[in-house]
This record gives C-alpha cells, sequence and structure tokens, in this order.
C-alpha cells in the first residue's frame, strides 16, 4: 500500500514538475521492486509521458515498462522517438521487431523503406567522404554537395525506372539491390488509396491509385429498395428536414440489409443529397470504391463561395467537413462542437468579435450557410498565421494554434511525412493523415491532377511562421 502512494505521488509529481521527479526517481528508484504490477502500471505511465515529449530519457523509461517488447503501443513509441532522433538504423530495428502483423502496417511498411533509403544515402555520403584526398574544406564541402546530391539524383531514378544502374564507387555490394527492394515496398504499398499509399506513389512519381468504381443501381434494384416502408418513411422526413427522426428510420429500415442491398442504399441516399447517410451506409457495404458516394460534393456552392472569398483551397476545405461531419450538418459533438466543420461556440464566438459582428447563437451556428462561413473564417486565420503551410493549419485546427507551436523545430525545417508522423497525439496524427489523403481525392474530385499537397515537402520552423493568435 506504500510503494502503491509512493507511485501516485511520483505520477503527480511528474505532471507538475519533471525536474523535481527526476531527483526523487533518483532517490527511491533502487529500493522499488521491477517486477510487481504497481510498478508496471507506474513505468508505463511515464514511459508514456516522456515518450508524447520525445525526452531523452524516453528509452530507459520505454525498456522498464516492456523489456519484452511486447506492448504495441510502446513499439510504437521506440519507432517514432527514433524517428525523431533521426536514427534510420533504430526505425528499422524497431519495425523489424514488431510481429509480422504489425508489421505489414502501411505506416511501417512506408517508414522501413524510408529509413532503408536513408541509411543507403548515408552510407554513400560516408564513402565519399573516404574519397577525398584531404583537400582544402572549400573544395571537400564543393564536391561533397555535387556528389551527393548527384548520388541522391541516381537513387530516385533507380527508384522510378529499375532498368538504370547506379553508378558509384562503392567498396562493398552494391546498392541496386537495395534499391529494388525499396521500390517493390513501394509498388506495393502505392496500389492502396490511403495516406501511406499516395506518399508511396508521389516518391516513385507515379499517378495516386484512387481506384474508383461507380455504384451501378438499374431500375428494378432501385424500385425494389425505394418501395420498402422504412425507406420511404426515412425519405419523407428527410425532405420534412426533420433529420434525426429520418436517420432512426433509415437505421432501423437497413438493419438487416445485406452488403449488397446497403451498397444500393448508400447510393440512393446520396442521389438524394443526403450525403452523410450515404456515406455512412457505404461505410458497412461491400463496396467502398464509389469516390462520389464516400467524398461527395456536399453543400457545394456554399463552400466554394466561401473558399473563394476567404482565399483557401476549396479541395482542403471539403477535404476537412469530410473528416470533421462526414456532411452532417446537424452534427453535435459530445463535448459540444457544432455542424459541418464541428465548430465550438468559444471559437465561434471569437470569430464573430473578431469581425464586429454579434454572435447569433447556437442553434443558428448549425444551419449550413452561418457554420461554413464562420468556420472557414477561422480556418483562414489559421492558414495566413502558418504562412499557407496546410499540415500546421490543419493540425491547428484540430488540436488548437498552441499545440501546432509546440510541435514546430524551433530552427529547421522537417519534411512533411515525419513531421507528421511525430505528432504526438494519435487522433490529431490521424485527422492531418486523413485530411491530406482525403484532399487528393478532393482534388480529383474538382477536376484536377490528385496529388498530396506541397506543404508535405517541408513544415517550416517557428522564426518562418507568425505566431500571433
Amino acid at each position: 500500500f506504500e510503494r502503491k502512494l509512493l507511485y501516485m505521488g511520483l505520477e503527480r509529481l511528474l505532471r507538475q514538475d519533471e525536474a523535481q521527479f527526476k531527483r526523487a526517481w533518483q532517490r527511491y528508484h533502487q529500493a522499488l521492486p521491477r517486477s510487481d504490477t504497481d510498478f508496471l502500471t507506474f513505468s508505463h505511465f511515464v514511459a508514456r509521458w516522456f515518450s508524447w515529449h520525445y525526452d531523452p530519457q524516453s528509452e530507459y523509461w520505454l525498456t522498464l515498462a516492456d523489456k519484452d517488447l511486447k506492448d504495441y503501443e510502446l513499439m510504437q513509441r521506440r519507432i517514432r522517438l527514433a524517428l525523431h532522433q533521426r536514427d534510420w538504423a533504430a526505425v528499422r530495428n524497431w519495425i523489424g521487431a514488431l510481429p509480422i502483423d504489425q508489421r505489414q502496417e502501411q505506416a511501417w511498411q512506408y517508414w522501413d523503406a524510408r529509413a532503408h533509403l536513408e541509411l543507403l544515402k548515408q552510407h554513400a555520403l560516408y564513402l565519399l567522404t573516404l574519397d577525398l584526398q584531404q583537400p582544402s574544406p572549400a573544395t571537400a564541402n564543393s564536391k561533397l554537395v555535387n556528389e551527393f546530391t548527384k548520388i541522391h539524383n541516381q537513387f530516385v531514378h533507380i527508384l522510378r525506372s529499375p532498368q538504370a544502374q547506379l553508378d558509384v564507387n562503392w567498396q562493398h555490394d552494391s546498392p541496386t539491390h537495395a534499391l529494388q527492394t525499396i521500390r517493390q515496398q513501394l509498388l506495393t504499398l502505392a496500389k492502396n488509396r490511403s495516406f501511406y499509399g499516395f506518399l508511396a506513389s508521389e516518391i516513385l512519381k507515379q499517378p495516386l491509385s484512387l481506384n474508383h468504381t461507380p455504384i451501378t443501381l438499374n431500375a428494378k434494384e432501385r424500385a425494389k429498395l425505394e418501395s420498402q416502408p422504412g425507406i420511404q418513411a426515412a425519405h419523407e422526413w428527410f425532405q420534412l428536414e426533420r433529420y434525426a427522426t429520418a436517420r432512426r428510420e433509415w437505421s432501423y429500415a437497413t438493419r438487416d440489409f445485406s452488403p449488397s442491398e446497403k451498397t444500393f442504399a448508400a447510393k440512393v441516399a446520396n442521389e438524394w443529397g443526403w450525403y452523410n447517410q450515404g456515406i455512412f451506409t457505404a461505410a458497412f457495404s461491400n463496396h467502398k470504391d464509389d469516390l462520389v458516394v464516400r467524398f461527395p460534393l456536399g453543400f457545394f456552392d456554399t463552400i466554394y463561395e466561401q473558399a473563394i472569398e476567404q482565399h483557401l483551397y476549396a479541395d482542403w476545405t471539403f477535404a476537412l467537413i469530410r473528416q470533421e461531419s462526414a456532411y452532417m450538418h446537424d452534427a453535435r459533438s459530445p463535448v459540444g462542437a457544432l455542424g459541418l466543420m464541428q465548430l465550438m461556440p468559444s471559437t465561434a464566438k471569437t470569430v464573430f468579435r473578431r469581425y464586429g459582428e454579434k454572435y447569433p447563437g447556437n442553434r443558428n451556428i448549425l444551419t449550413p450557410a452561418t457554420n461554413v462561413k464562420t468556420g472557414m473564417r477561422y480556418l483562414a486565420t489559421l492558414f495566413k498565421q502558418f504562412n499557407g503551410n496546410l499540415l500546421l493549419a490543419t493540425a491547428a485546427y484540430n488540436a488548437g494554434p498552441h499545440r501546432a507551436i509546440s510541435w514546430q523545430d524551433e530552427t529547421a525545417g522537417i519534411p512533411g511525412d515525419l513531421w507528421i508522423e511525430l505528432i504526438p497525439i494519435q487522433e490529431t496524427r490521424d485527422y492531418v493523415k486523413n485530411i491530406m489523403a482525403y484532399q487528393a481525392i478532393y482534388r480529383w474530385h474538382l477536376g484536377r491532377a490528385p496529388r498530396l499537397s506541397a506543404s508535405l515537402e517541408r513544415v517550416p520552423p517557428l522564426s518562418e511562421t507568425q505566431q500571433d493568435e
């Protein structure tokens, strides 16, 4: 019981003052047994705390909490800690230590390939330094940069053209086989319509795999579906704008539908303009490749008009609304967020004050026109604050500007894929990944070539963005 109280006290101290916690741990740690359940619970908490901040003590606590490498949450934190340190060998080692099913997850397949490529480049750079016959520093720097640029370009060329050969004086085995292995990993990954699949496609400079296949619904199938009393009732309630009642009727009517019947129902709901019900029903169907149903251009005129007025990317805004509310305009979250853009009333009030306008009340914030206008005004503020970087602005919309600022490096830019992976809050990390992938889909939907945002090339440091809220 005394030990349990001690652990509780140490946890409280950690939340209040990390420096004091570290001093207290030095005083008590030798007297505490490392195998009892209370210690494992305590060490798991501390490991999560320090690894959340990428603290230098993270690895020590991760080892205490999971010496057998069986805790998947802590293994993910080990991988991200290695990514934070740019320790590419450790990244591959920790991924390799995962069970096979976890190792096959798209995130780890992508980072295994990325880390492998970085290690090859590091080795090439090392060999170049050995070839320099003690020239002057200026000459050495110039030659190193030119040669490394040449090798980097050749690496990329081989990834995209498997018949190419690398022209470099390697002392050991040729890296061509390793590059072919990386290329095959990326090709497999690029088949997926996902954030990591899109990243892999862009590394390989090949079109994104959208895999769009429209749902086909013939007249007989449509008539059978629309003749059902429950579907008819749901449609009538929807037309009467009694949305909660309509959703209940729809849910009851489709509860025993087969996956194929849910596919047809999703198509019909989308055609009615009931976009969120089309999205939700398609998620439980056997056809998830109709991107018109799954990523609708709902409330198009309202959103596009505000995108022009606020100087924002329309594809980004559609993607954000798809993630926030799935186009359920009367959505209310458990924490009180409202409408299509899931605005917190406090945020909405701040926006109205900035524009010198009277707050119309929460009920009016639920109306699509008011919600979109207010939400996009706020989004425009974030867009400007972060100098147009969509990753930072997207993270700030979800987690708050103060957190997005805290995740920026003070002086150095960070590759966008790495910056996203290092976001410590899983909800925000997944949120940003989804919106970046959805934005590429909406680019296609709006008639443009699908690609990921240019913001993924680099997340700027604090010194390059405005930090006034």
